[in-house]
């Protein structure tokens, strides 16, 4: 079922100001989306609490030790049979590797729209910083499609910065709402139109 909740972050106040977090949560599989966005600044969130941390390091332990433990016979002593299970076995270890490092490095971020800024709050462990990007630190705003994950395609606001990092929101279950989306963020900003 759908989801959608708009308003002033707590602590904004009556006023609802532009510069406070506005809350907008669009949770919904894709017949239950609506067929507009609020008109209300997006809200980007991608968490990242504790038990999903430990979760991925956990799935990632276990992805890398269980192919070791059951195959390792199957690679020594060598055999005809060896590179087949060490390629089964080296599998394992990428994709629990990855986890691992996604458990560990992974962060939290939340985007807020102060005036004239998008300043994203990072949370790694028990470490809190924040980043602040205005329109000089940013070469585009785009929308771009994400096919990485089993469910739907999703599509992800991403804030280009020349060659550092970019930084991409949650994904989005409608282009339209990402498009809009980065049309609101580019316009906070002041910055001219691009097309993701």
């Amino acid at each position: 079922m759908g989801v959608v909740a708009a308003g002033p972050a707590p602590g904004a106040g009556k006023s609802g100001r532009k510069d406070a977090t506005i809350l907008c949560e669009i949770r919904a599989m894709p017949d239950d989306m609506p067929d507009e966005m609020p008109d209300d600044m997006p809200v980007i969130e991608r968490p990242m609490p504790l038990v999903i941390r430990l979760g991925l390091m956990a799935a990632g332990a276990f992805a890398v030790v269980m192919p070791v433990w059951e195959l390792g016979r199957g690679i020594l002593p060598p055999n005809l049979l060896s590179p087949f299970f060490a390629l089964i076995v080296g599998g394992g270890v990428a994709v629990g590797v990855a986890f691992v490092a996604m458990g560990l490095t992974g962060e939290g971020q939340v985007w807020r729209y102060p005036p004239g800024a998008v300043v994203i709050e990072r949370r790694l462990w028990r470490k809190v910083w924040e980043t602040r990007l205005t329109a000089a630190d940013l070469t585009a705003v785009t929308v771009v499609r994400d096919a990485s994950s089993d469910g739907p395609d999703t599509w992800v606001v991403r804030l280009e910065r020349g060659v550092a990092p970019a930084f991409e929101s949650h994904g989005f279950l409608k282009a339209k709402f990402a498009a809009a989306a980065a049309a609101r963020i580019r316009a906070h900003l002041g910055m001219a139109g691009n097309d993701g």
